[in-house]
């Protein structure tokens, strides 16, 4: 898993993530399914290879703060998991750039 706290609030910190044409701004993967959310909370996430999930967690630290973990489970071995806790820190350092 990865965390971040951003400067934004927890509402505008769900959105990058729940709605599609805003992820795309800084995520910018396709195929993603949204298999539940409980709206500036929790979302449970397909990853495109349809075989990894991800669980998104939200936690308002202040008006404007907002910690958000990613945890990516279901990965197969050491090596990928690796690659998958560089790939989202840079990702949730590009989702902070959009959102601050």
């Amino acid at each position: 898993s990865i965390s971040r706290t951003l400067n934004a609030p927890v509402g505008s910190v769900y959105k990058a993530f729940a709605m599609e044409e805003r992820r795309d701004e800084w995520l910018g993967e396709k195929g993603l399914v949204v298999r539940k959310a409980t709206p500036n909370k929790t979302m449970r996430v397909t990853w495109k290879d349809k075989a990894t999930s991800l669980e998104i967690y939200f936690a308002k630290k202040t008006a404007d703060k907002t910690q958000v973990v990613v945890q990516h489970t279901k990965i197969r071995d050491a090596k990928s998991a690796a690659r998958m806790k560089t790939y989202w820190t840079k990702k949730l350092d590009r989702l902070r750039k959009t959102l601050e």
